[in-house]
């Protein structure tokens, strides 16, 4: 005679995992793959879609959107080679580039086939916290946990303004679906991502309004950097209006938004208004209460420096926590908070060498203090400067840019602003010179090959080396010995 037993059709839907991780973007993806290397069994949990915001609404669809104007905005001014080219857009040839680099990185990297090849369970289902070792699915069933990594991301800022219907609003999630060019896109919001999608927007032929509203574009970094992204965005088209605001939305046979700029205020029309004034993390929806985890719905979870929550079994990364909001922190975020949960330890994010990029044109990048930031704190510094009228490689491809590095005393890196070609790429060996503690000096002991930007960045640090060296009394001494 058979017995019911609830506590055993319990123990068979319960499932127990070493690691649970909420969110399959940059910091999920990188800690459930670092969990699985190490051999704990993991399981993934993603709501929406694995690759996260990066993937399909943020890095990459941007970027592709970038490349494709940046290219169509060259061809369209050829006449400094003496060449005369007509160029045709097709906004639907553009889109199935943009949508093909995601797919390709989604089937390659993300997909699920790929990580439960990895080793990662995936459970593609939005969880709660029922206590602060246990998730419920949304089909109801409960898995447990040692340690849990939240990576649930972040969501743009909604834009509500009086008369403004949603329909007519865009935000850098749902940008991409959009089926044609507009011909006037109007940007609510001066930062990075509302400058590089419009001037990518500018580049492939639409007419471009920022609204920043203070009175000077980029105002936390250095005033040579928001001049450089302010006369390269005049350039290729975008109009800028700094103490900028929409004062009145008219609804008549089109969209006319009456924008407020210092004492004056002009009627605009837009096709769409995009929205790019900050993110906020996602919070909702995950029990949090359930597992004490304390929580602020505008500033994220709350964490201290090894990310772990109010639940000491609990870790929060990426954004999430709270910005900055950098995709390569995220991972960086989610592999820190993977390797303390599982063994102890102490490693931590080096915020001191963070390097981002401006993907505008020109392309702007810098890691470490700004001069502004120096100056503030009273820290003695010296400048460097290398131009890019110095670069042989710039100058045959008529790219003009500067290198800027702050050096202290023993010639340490200290901050590197990059405006310019390659800033992106470039930035990444001042960066590594500054975590690994080293001289700009040992910039200058590899060979690089000839012509490129890397060779200029050796010559630069070694001119610095040898004027240091000349500028001691050691060479005259060693010389004078030698006979010279």
């Amino acid at each position: 005679m058979l017995t019911y037993c609830p506590f055993k059709v319990y123990l068979d839907v319960m499932k127990n995992y070493d690691v649970a991780v909420i969110g399959a973007g940059s910091a999920g993806l990188t800690a459930a793959r670092l969990a699985a290397k190490f051999g704990v069994s993991v399981v993934l949990f993603e709501k929406h879609r694995i690759g996260g915001d990066c993937l399909y609404t943020g890095c990459v669809p941007s970027k592709s959107l970038i490349t494709a104007a940046r290219d169509v905005y060259k061809a369209q001014n050829l006449q400094k080679y003496g060449v005369k080219a007509t160029v045709k857009l097709d906004f639907q040839a553009v889109r199935n580039h943009i949508h093909s680099s995601i797919h390709h990185i989604r089937e390659h990297e993300d997909s699920r086939k790929v990580l439960e090849e990895a080793g990662v369970d995936v459970i593609e289902e939005a969880v709660t916290f029922t206590n602060k070792s246990t998730l419920r699915s949304a089909s109801g069933e409960e898995y447990t946990f040692k340690k849990c990594i939240i990576a649930s991301g972040s969501s743009p800022n909604k834009l509500n303004i009086d008369g403004l219907k949603q329909e007519h609003i865009v935000t850098s999630d749902t940008i991409w679906s959009l089926n044609k060019l507009p011909k006037h896109l109007v940007i609510v919001g001066g930062g990075p991502i509302g400058l590089e999608l419009g001037q990518a927007f500018a580049m492939l032929g639409s007419r471009v309004t920022v609204l920043e509203r203070s009175d000077k574009l980029l105002g936390r970094f250095d005033q040579e950097v928001s001049e450089a992204v302010m006369k390269g965005l005049k350039e290729s088209g975008v109009n800028v209006l700094l103490n900028a605001s929409i004062e009145e939305v008219r609804e008549e046979t089109e969209l006319k938004l009456s924008i407020k700029a210092g004492d004056k205020t002009e009627m605009y029309v837009a096709d769409k208004v995009l929205a790019a004034i900050g993110r906020t993390p996602n919070t909702s929806g995950l029990g949090l209460e359930q597992a004490d985890i304390v929580f602020d719905e505008r500033k994220g979870i709350e964490v201290d420096d090894k990310f772990r929550t109010t639940s000491k079994n609990t870790y929060a990364v990426g954004d999430c926590k709270g910005g900055p909001y950098f995709t390569h922190l995220a991972g960086e975020q989610g592999a820190t908070a993977l390797v303390h949960g599982l063994f102890g330890s102490k490693r931590k994010v080096n915020w001191s060498v963070l390097p981002w990029v401006f993907f505008t044109t020109p392309e702007v990048a810098h890691v470490g203090a700004s001069e502004s930031e120096l100056l503030s704190s009273n820290r003695g510094y010296e400048t460097e400067i290398l131009n890019y009228d110095q670069i042989d490689k710039a100058i045959a491809e008529h790219h003009e840019g500067k290198v800027t590095i702050l050096l202290d005393k023993k010639r340490k890196i200290l901050g590197a602003t990059i405006i310019g070609e390659n800033a992106g790429e470039l930035i990444g060996y001042y960066a590594y010179i500054m975590g690994a503690g080293k001289k700009l000096d040992s910039l200058a002991q590899p060979i690089q090959a000839y012509p490129t930007y890397a060779m200029a960045l050796r010559q630069h640090a070694s001119n610095v080396q040898t004027k240091a060296f000349t500028n001691t009394f050691i060479p005259k001494i060693l010389l004078k010995l030698r006979g010279y």
